[in-house]
Protein backbone atom coordinates (compact mmCIF):
# COMPACT_ATOMS: atom_id res chain seq x y z
CA UNK A 1 0.00 0.00 0.00
CA UNK A 2 1.46 3.41 -0.88
CA UNK A 3 1.10 6.24 1.29
CA UNK A 4 -1.95 8.17 -0.63
CA UNK A 5 -3.96 4.85 0.14
CA UNK A 6 -2.47 4.85 3.84
CA UNK A 7 -3.37 8.32 4.35
CA UNK A 8 -6.85 7.75 2.98
CA UNK A 9 -7.54 4.85 4.74
CA UNK A 10 -6.80 6.82 8.05
CA UNK A 11 -8.78 9.92 7.06
CA UNK A 12 -11.87 6.99 6.58
CA UNK A 13 -10.99 5.51 9.70
CA UNK A 14 -11.39 9.19 11.47
CA UNK A 15 -14.17 10.32 9.61
CA UNK A 16 -16.25 6.80 10.39
CA UNK A 17 -15.54 7.42 13.67
CA UNK A 18 -16.77 10.84 13.76
CA UNK A 19 -20.16 9.24 11.93
CA UNK A 20 -20.58 7.19 15.16
CA UNK A 21 -19.92 9.63 17.78
CA UNK A 22 -22.65 12.03 15.72
CA UNK A 23 -24.46 8.70 15.67
CA UNK A 24 -24.70 8.42 19.82
CA UNK A 25 -25.07 12.07 20.14
CA UNK A 26 -28.23 12.31 17.81
CA UNK A 27 -29.50 9.17 19.54
CA UNK A 28 -29.40 10.74 23.27
CA UNK A 29 -30.27 14.39 21.65
CA UNK A 30 -33.53 11.99 19.82
CA UNK A 31 -32.34 14.43 16.91
CA UNK A 32 -34.37 12.38 14.07
CA UNK A 33 -33.96 13.96 11.14
CA UNK A 34 -29.92 14.03 11.98
CA UNK A 35 -30.12 10.75 12.86
CA UNK A 36 -31.60 9.33 9.73
CA UNK A 37 -29.04 11.57 7.49
CA UNK A 38 -26.17 9.31 8.67
CA UNK A 39 -27.56 6.21 7.35
CA UNK A 40 -28.15 4.92 4.41
CA UNK A 41 -31.45 4.78 2.35
CA UNK A 42 -31.21 0.97 2.54
CA UNK A 43 -29.84 0.69 5.78
CA UNK A 44 -30.36 -2.33 8.61
CA UNK A 45 -30.65 -1.83 11.97
CA UNK A 46 -30.71 -5.34 14.30
CA UNK A 47 -31.51 -4.95 17.97
CA UNK A 48 -32.90 -8.61 17.78
CA UNK A 49 -29.98 -9.84 20.47
CA UNK A 50 -30.01 -6.36 21.85
CA UNK A 51 -32.00 -7.37 25.41
CA UNK A 52 -28.83 -9.31 26.93
CA UNK A 53 -31.85 -11.56 27.75
CA UNK A 54 -33.26 -12.89 25.04
CA UNK A 55 -34.19 -13.04 21.01
CA UNK A 56 -36.46 -10.50 20.02
CA UNK A 57 -37.56 -10.87 16.18
CA UNK A 58 -39.52 -8.06 15.62
CA UNK A 59 -36.26 -5.75 16.61
CA UNK A 60 -35.32 -5.57 13.06
CA UNK A 61 -35.72 -2.47 10.90
CA UNK A 62 -34.72 -2.11 7.27
CA UNK A 63 -34.61 1.07 5.21
CA UNK A 64 -33.83 4.43 6.68
CA UNK A 65 -37.52 5.67 7.43
CA UNK A 66 -38.38 2.16 9.16
CA UNK A 67 -34.98 2.55 11.46
CA UNK A 68 -35.98 6.24 12.46
CA UNK A 69 -39.76 5.38 13.12
CA UNK A 70 -38.79 2.21 15.08
CA UNK A 71 -36.22 4.03 17.43
CA UNK A 72 -38.25 7.64 17.83
CA UNK A 73 -41.18 4.89 19.21
CA UNK A 74 -38.84 2.80 21.52
CA UNK A 75 -37.24 5.51 22.59
CA UNK A 76 -40.06 8.09 23.73
CA UNK A 77 -40.29 9.04 26.92
CA UNK A 78 -36.87 7.57 27.68
CA UNK A 79 -33.66 9.54 28.69
CA UNK A 80 -30.52 7.76 27.02
CA UNK A 81 -26.88 7.91 27.50
CA UNK A 82 -24.77 5.86 24.84
CA UNK A 83 -20.95 5.49 25.21
CA UNK A 84 -19.01 3.83 22.11
CA UNK A 85 -15.40 3.06 22.68
CA UNK A 86 -12.44 0.97 21.31
CA UNK A 87 -13.45 1.15 17.71
CA UNK A 88 -11.68 -1.86 15.68
CA UNK A 89 -12.95 -0.40 11.61
CA UNK A 90 -11.28 -1.91 9.01
CA UNK A 91 -11.29 -0.55 5.41
CA UNK A 92 -12.60 -3.70 3.38
CA UNK A 93 -12.53 -1.49 0.39
CA UNK A 94 -12.33 2.42 -1.34
CA UNK A 95 -16.26 2.80 -0.39
CA UNK A 96 -16.75 -0.02 2.39
CA UNK A 97 -15.86 -0.24 5.82
CA UNK A 98 -16.91 -2.69 9.24
CA UNK A 99 -16.24 -2.22 12.57
CA UNK A 100 -17.17 -3.64 16.22
CA UNK A 101 -17.42 -0.76 19.07
CA UNK A 102 -17.41 -1.35 22.75
CA UNK A 103 -20.69 0.25 24.02
CA UNK A 104 -22.51 0.71 27.47
CA UNK A 105 -25.95 2.10 26.81
CA UNK A 106 -27.91 3.89 29.97
CA UNK A 107 -31.95 4.03 29.88
CA UNK A 108 -34.36 6.19 31.96
CA UNK A 109 -38.09 5.75 31.20
CA UNK A 110 -39.96 8.67 32.07
CA UNK A 111 -42.01 8.19 35.52
CA UNK A 112 -45.30 8.34 33.27
CA UNK A 113 -44.08 5.71 30.68
CA UNK A 114 -46.22 2.61 30.15
CA UNK A 115 -42.75 0.29 29.82
CA UNK A 116 -42.77 -1.87 32.84
CA UNK A 117 -39.18 -0.83 33.10
CA UNK A 118 -37.97 2.14 34.81
CA UNK A 119 -33.85 1.83 34.53
CA UNK A 120 -31.78 -0.54 32.63
CA UNK A 121 -28.01 -0.71 31.90
CA UNK A 122 -26.31 -2.61 29.01
CA UNK A 123 -23.22 -3.26 28.23
CA UNK A 124 -22.26 -5.46 24.54
CA UNK A 125 -20.67 -3.93 21.28
CA UNK A 126 -22.04 -2.62 18.19
CA UNK A 127 -20.94 -4.56 14.35
CA UNK A 128 -21.21 -2.06 12.09
CA UNK A 129 -21.21 -1.59 8.09
CA UNK A 130 -20.27 1.27 6.00
CA UNK A 131 -20.32 2.69 2.90
CA UNK A 132 -19.19 5.61 1.10
CA UNK A 133 -21.67 7.62 -0.95
CA UNK A 134 -20.79 10.64 -2.80
CA UNK A 135 -17.72 10.97 -0.77
CA UNK A 136 -19.41 10.64 2.28
CA UNK A 137 -19.04 7.92 5.49
CA UNK A 138 -22.78 6.40 6.25
CA UNK A 139 -23.82 3.79 8.56
CA UNK A 140 -25.41 0.82 6.32
CA UNK A 141 -25.62 -1.99 8.77
CA UNK A 142 -25.97 -1.83 12.70
CA UNK A 143 -26.43 -4.72 14.55
CA UNK A 144 -26.28 -4.40 18.61
CA UNK A 145 -25.63 -7.50 21.04
CA UNK A 146 -25.49 -6.95 24.50
CA UNK A 147 -23.48 -9.31 26.64
CA UNK A 148 -25.01 -7.95 30.19
CA UNK A 149 -27.82 -5.88 31.04
CA UNK A 150 -28.83 -4.45 34.43
CA UNK A 151 -32.47 -3.36 34.83
CA UNK A 152 -34.96 -2.50 37.20
CA UNK A 153 -38.54 -2.83 36.81
CA UNK A 154 -41.48 -0.59 38.12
Amino acid sequence: MNTAETLDQLLSIEQIKRLKASYFRCIDSQDWLALADLFTQDARFDMRDASGLQHDPKALSEGRENIIAFLREALTGVTTMHHGHMPEIEIVSQDSAVGIWAMEDVLHWAEESDSPLRFLQGYGHYHDEYRRIAGRWQLHSCRISRLFVESQGR
